[in-house]
């Protein structure tokens, strides 16, 4: 199985256009078995759109600029068809219905979309969901949430995975992936990345046979204000103790297409 995260700042990337076709590329050469996406951005005063379409599990009104969206269909178009399903979880700079999705090979056999934020304003951008899909792979049931975690500083990540541990705790799966942005550096000592390894999950990265690669961030970006250090904040954790052929970030240097780098793991399931 190859998966994918990445964090894609969409809309909000100088040459966004040209940043979009690298990432079609990337995904019509690497044909991942699901990607997980954060900040598929959306504008406000776009055009609402109806779709009747059974690869889409629509979870909040979809517009027309809907950036996974229009991954999806641009793909579609070039013969690689994937099952989509987005929920948003706040007003982004103002201008966005900011959410997360996840891109599917397989069929999307269920969907679960909860609010795991202390704050349920819409217009906060406090306020994190949890969005997870359930796949058939090998003849194994894996649930695969995407995620978009605060920050441990002020208590806000603390509750949210707490709350993502209710939720998980409530399904039956022979895995459970779970990746995204976790706005925590593991190459410091932080307790947000302690709290989920004493959890019972495993960094993908700790695991992997070949590693290409390590930081997710370079630079000083939103919520890492004057922090220029290098920052392995997204990562692909796992339930159980399987098999990575391979950890690799992506889309860096001339390839870089959003303020994160993205990660990419093959695992043996």
């Amino acid at each position: 199985m190859k998966i994918l995260t990445l964090n894609t700042h969409s809309w909000l990337e100088k040459n966004q256009k040209e940043k979009f076709n690298i990432f079609i590329d990337n995904i019509l050469e690497e044909k991942y078995d699901i990607i997980f996406l954060q900040e598929i951005n959306q504008s406000i005063s776009a055009k609402e759109i109806e779709r009747k379409d059974e690869e889409i599990v629509e979870l909040a009104t979809v517009k027309e600029d809907n950036f996974g969206l229009l991954l999806k269909d641009e793909l579609e178009r070039k013969g690689l068809n994937y099952y989509y399903t987005w929920d948003s979880t706040h007003i982004g700079y103002d201008i966005y219905d900011e959410g997360i999705a996840i891109l599917s090979l397989n069929p999307i056999l269920e969907v679960k979309s909860k609010i795991i934020s202390s704050s349920l304003e819409y217009k906060s951008p406090k306020t994190r969901k949890a969005t997870g899909i359930k796949i058939k792979y090998k003849d194994k049931n894996i649930w695969a949430f995407t995620l978009h975690f605060s920050w441990w500083k002020d208590g806000s990540f603390q509750y949210e995975w707490e709350k993502l541990r209710e939720i998980i705790k409530e399904i039956d799966a022979d895995l459970f992936i779970l990746a995204g942005d976790f706005n925590n550096n593991a190459n410091i000592r932080n307790e947000g990345y302690d709290l989920i390894l004493k959890s019972g999950f495993y960094d993908s990265f700790n695991l992997a046979k070949e590693k290409i690669g390590e930081y997710t961030v370079e630079s000083e970006i939103d919520g890492w204000a004057c922090d220029t250090s290098n920052k392995r904040i997204d990562f692909i954790f796992l339930s159980e103790e399987v098999v990575v052929k391979k950890y690799e970030v992506v889309f860096k240097n001339k390839l870089q297409i959003s303020d994160h780098f993205g990660v990419k793991v093959e695992l043996e399931i």
